[in-house]
């Protein structure tokens, strides 16, 4: 008889096996698609980031570990660096239509604004629960119109009511202006009282983190990253850890992020202690 674990159990090592794995440098199974080769010692000049996909595979929530793979779809093969994001608890923005939440709440709010031809608009959209790390996209969102920027954003605690603007912790937007600029082509909704100052509606510092080139925030030190060698037309995958809830991490090329996940909705898989230890 074949169970979903045994199916899901299958899957990963499929996945491993095809792909190649990689857990802080070390590598767990190579194939032809994924494995270093002497053009590989080179770091490529110029990454496309359209061509480079990265995505959770699965998790196993009971060892805080999650699956995560990344594909070269360039003709070039590609030096890049990831790294699991810290579990500090904090609202991030990593571009006009994504938010990263971070921390145990019961309940995420956005407030998205969007132009029509009758004039601007907004939506308030609730995308569920964090419990450590989720990515969340309001392109992913059928209803919610495909122009639509994130204004604000609101993480919610168990108990407290689940209203606008009232959340536990919040963030505006710190690229609001230059968000309807790109998206609407003018500024159509001026922000009250200037520019945002990344404060949270409580007073505190919504994160500490450098600024990159297009405004948005940036994690400052490659301290911690681990490299990723991909051939071109290849794919590699690594497992990474560091949570009890789901996990997040970051790809970067040449120091630029370009590219971040979230295990928050990847299915089980269970993933053998040893693979990482």
């Amino acid at each position: 008889m074949t169970t979903d674990d045994s199916r899901t159990r299958r899957d990963c090592l499929r996945t491993l096996s095809t792909a190649g794995a990689v857990v802080g440098g070390g590598v767990l199974g190579v194939s032809s698609a994924g494995a270093s080769s002497a053009t590989d010692d080179h770091k490529s000049s110029t990454v496309d980031p359209a061509k480079i996909n990265l995505r959770a595979i699965c998790a196993d929530t009971d060892r805080g570990a999650a699956l995560f793979c990344v594909e070269n779809e360039s003709d070039q093969p590609v030096h890049l660096e990831w790294e699991t994001v810290p579990v500090e608890e904090g609202i991030e923005y990593l571009d006009c239509q994504t938010v990263r939440v971070v921390g145990d709440f019961a309940e995420v709010m956005v407030d998205a604004t969007f132009d029509t031809d009758s004039g601007i608009g907004n939506i308030f959209w609730q995308f569920g629960p964090v419990d450590g790390c989720a990515i969340f996209d309001i392109a992913d969102v059928d209803d919610v119109p495909d122009n639509s920027i994130i204004n604000t954003t609101d993480a919610f605690r168990e108990g407290t009511p689940v209203v606008p603007y009232g959340g536990d912790i919040s963030a505006d937007n710190p690229e609001y202006v230059a968000c309807q600029e790109e998206f609407f082509g003018e500024v159509i909704d001026p922000p009250s009282g200037g520019e945002t100052d990344g404060t949270t509606a409580s007073g505190g510092v919504a994160d500490e983190t450098t600024g990159s080139d297009d405004g948005f925030a940036e994690t400052g030190s490659d301290t911690d990253r681990n490299e990723l060698r991909i051939r071109a037309n290849g794919t590699r995958c690594f497992i990474a850890t560091d949570s009890d809830g789901s996990l997040c991490v970051d790809l970067f090329a040449n120091d630029e992020r370009i590219a971040a996940a979230s295990s928050a909705n990847a299915y089980f898989c269970p993933l053998p202690s040893w693979w990482w230890r």
